[in-house]
């Protein structure tokens, strides 16, 4: 619904209050669509409502993302005595404050209704001002016959629905799905929730006055992404003379629509209930680098902090458990396998103008070739100095301070007896997998030293000829050379570090060891103590391969920036 205030509004500029005290002001114009992008509960709806506030002197349509999509008649049918009646009924100035938080029904159903017979009424207005046209002998073009409803049946077939309405003799609104044949007719009551949903938002926007604002708080209610998507991109397109204020979860959408602002909505404050400040990012202009953002990233975006660090492994992995403790005031987001970490946080790295976040990486070592680690580090993606995550979790230092920690409720008695028996254990175990670990060493540098001496783009176009030759005996024999001095030295730490020690059949006999059932408790332990033990902290953040320093250095300066 419209009022009847300032139809052709000057641009104008909303201001948001952020997070470090200072206001954030968006200018806004007829053409402009301005999105807000939030995950559930990051206060994009109330910043939406605290616009509306702000302006309510403007000529608007408000969609809520509580919405109705039902009607309180099972017919819509349409006499002018009934239009206006209906429509000082109906209209009157918004209330957001309480609106935000609950809706009439009912008065809703009654929204509804009006907003079809506002569709009828357009319509047959047009249909009365071309019969006009005709008889006075003025120039028709064939345009001046598009009624509001055909346009509402175009924007829905482009959208990909099977329906149109129409009017039938009596004036009353009816549906029609050409999906069977012949088409079947029915009441718009029997339409399905989505199909309401997508009449009731068109018909608002189309009957908007010009110059109106329109506010859509989550438009992809009731409606599949694709749907919502195509069908607001066509109504943006067409009403270019209001300006469109959507708040949604759907980050795909901006997309859809060339040169939209994009607000990145992380949090909000409140005081007495009430929103009063809001961490946000602004994107001053949709491009195409936005577009480059794989989809996967987008979502990443949302809702995180200024600084991402993307591990390897899932939402459960050891990984994303330790970076998370270690890293409190970071977004620490599990990709799986490292070439996902290193594509994500090159992703966001090659396209800096689209987003506000500074991302990092961190992955296993792998025994990976040392330029490799070095090209990688450039890049923002720290390889591990020990072999991969469990080399940290099960490290002889992470042992014995784990044994300290939990000597008490464990009822370890001799903690120096205890941690002679598990070194034992490592011996015994790992003589016995001397060749499995030593050829996987050996397996996972040649792969690397291959992968790093590829032939590059300038290499082919030179015309050489490429040759790699590796000398996997002398590899191996140096491999066990290295294995059995760090044996015959009972240098633990380093056959920790060196070897993947999640292939040896080590790990639950060393939780048990410790006094833990299995594995998964032990390793719960070694969060717990290291959220403690400011010693085992600082230790394990020098394995980093140098990304403590370069995350500490951003958040120093993300700090002195608020």
């Amino acid at each position: 619904m419209t009022t009847q205030n300032d139809t052709n509004p000057e641009p104008v500029s909303i201001a948001i209050p952020i997070m470090n005290g200072e206001d954030l002001s968006i200018a806004l114009s007829v053409g402009d669509v301005f999105f807000m992008l939030g995950a559930n509960g990051s206060g994009k709806s109330s910043l939406l409502y605290k616009i509306l506030r702000d302006l309510k002197d403007r000529n608007r349509v408000l969609m809520s993302a509580y919405r109705m999509n039902s009607f309180d008649k099972d017919k819509v049918d349409y006499s002018v005595g009934n239009y206006f009646s209906q429509e000082s009924s109906v209209k009157r100035e918004y209330n957001p404050s309480s609106r935000r938080y609950s809706l009439n029904i009912y008065r809703q159903e009654d929204e509804n209704l009006f907003t079809l017979q506002q569709l009828i009424h357009a319509s047959l207005s047009n249909a009365i001002q071309l019969q006009q046209k005709v008889k006075t002998g003025k120039q028709v073009k064939n345009t001046d016959a598009i009624t509001e409803i055909d346009q509402l049946n175009s924007i829905l077939k482009k959208s990909g629905f099977v329906i149109e309405l129409f009017l039938n003799n009596e004036n009353i609104l009816m549906a029609r799905n050409n999906a069977y044949a012949p088409c079947r007719e029915y009441s718009i009551q029997q339409l399905s929730d989505g199909e309401r949903a997508a009449i009731i938002i068109s018909s608002n926007i189309l009957c908007a006055e010009p110059g109106s604002f329109i506010y859509l708080d989550e438009p992809e209610r009731h409606l599949h992404r694709r749907l919502v998507s195509s069908l607001l991109s066509e109504l943006i397109q067409l009403r270019k003379d209001c300006i469109f204020i959507i708040s949604t979860h759907e980050i795909a959408l901006p997309t859809y629509v060339h040169d939209s602002k994009i607000l990145l909505v992380r949090q909000c404050e409140y005081e007495n209930d009430e929103p009063i400040r809001w961490d946000v990012d602004l994107i001053n202009q949709h491009d195409e680098r936005y577009s480059a953002l794989e989809e996967t990233l987008k979502v990443d975006l949302l809702g995180s902090r200024k600084i991402m660090l993307f591990v390897e492994g899932t939402s459960a992995s050891l990984d994303i458990q330790l970076y998370q403790t270690l890293f409190p005031t970071v977004s620490v987001i599990s990709k799986g396998s490292c070439e996902m970490v290193e594509q994500s946080v090159k992703g966001l790295r090659n396209n800096q103008g689209t987003h506000w976040v500074k991302a990092f990486g961190i992955i296993d070592n792998d025994n990976k070739a040392q330029k490799k680690i070095e090209n990688l580090a450039k890049a923002y993606i720290f390889s591990l100095n020990v072999y991969s995550i469990e080399s940290i979790f099960y490290h002889p230092k992470i042992i014995q301070w784990v044994l300290e920690y939990a000597k008490e409720f464990n009822d370890i008695k001799d903690i120096e007896m205890t941690y002679a028996k598990i070194t034992q254990l490592m011996q015994d175990e790992l003589s016995k997998q001397k060749d499995h670990l030593c050829g996987r060493s050996v397996n996972m540098k040649v792969r690397s030293e291959i992968m790093a001496s590829l032939p590059k783009q300038t290499d082919i176009e030179q015309n050489i000829i490429y040759k790699k030759t590796v000398d996997i005996p002398s590899l191996l024999h140096k491999e066990y050379q290295l294995f059995d001095n760090y044996l015959e030295t009972k240098n633990y730490d380093a056959l920790m570090s060196h070897y993947p020690i999640r292939e040896a059949n080590l790990l639950n006999p060393i939780a048990k060891n410790c006094g833990f059932a299995d594995r998964q408790r032990y390793e719960h332990n070694v969060i717990l103590m290291i959220q403690k033990n400011n010693d085992a902290q600082k230790f394990i953040l020098s394995l980093l391969g140098g990304a403590s320093q370069a995350i500490t250095a951003a958040i120093v300066r993300n700090d002195n920036n608020l």
